[in-house]
């Protein structure tokens, strides 16, 4: 018995949510702003600002403690596509017949995507508190690392649900 169409486009749905998870974590750039003609980058492991073609960074150490929750849900999130990949290799490779490792696999793409939107709305909460909390508005732009994540999100969601496709469709 070969993988189904749906399986295999499940399987490269979740590929696609891992690199782009992957990606979004590391990248610096969740938010840019300009504070007096400074550019700064936030990201959740680091803090750069650009002053005259020079790069300044601060890392995770100095960053601020509100992002961790952040970044733990996020790697969660990381965690749960990892562990819906090695499932759905599985499924595909080794445990051909067993319904169940599939089951396991789309629930852990949902969960997956479920952890990804916490650390996303959770990232995006704290930043408009933080930056206009003094009662003066600073003007900031979500950046492409954020962007990933969202992406890696609905990725997830649509193996998760060609995955249920698969599941029904084989019965």
């Amino acid at each position: 018995m070969e993988a189904s169409k749906f399986l295999l486009s499940g399987l490269l749905l979740t590929v696609c949510a891992l690199i782009f998870q992957l990606v979004g974590l590391a990248s610096p750039n969740w938010i840019t702003t300009y504070v007096q003609g400074v550019k700064i980058q936030i990201g959740l492991w680091k803090l750069c600002a650009k002053v005259r073609k020079r790069n300044w960074c601060l890392e995770d150490k100095d960053v601020r403690d509100f992002l961790e929750p952040v970044r733990a849900t996020a790697i969660v999130g990381f965690i749960s596509l990892l562990f819906a990949l090695v499932l759905i290799i599985l499924k595909i490779f080794v445990m051909k017949d067993k319904k169940n490792i599939l089951f396991v696999a789309i629930g852990s793409t949902f969960v997956g995507a479920f952890f990804i939107l916490v650390s996303i709305a959770d990232f995006a909460r704290k930043i408009d508190d933080d930056f206009n909390s003094d009662g003066e508005e600073l003007d900031y732009d979500f950046s492409f690392a954020f962007a990933l994540c969202i992406i890696a999100m609905l990725s997830s969601l649509s193996a998760g649900a060609v995955m249920i496709a698969d599941a029904v469709k084989t019965g």
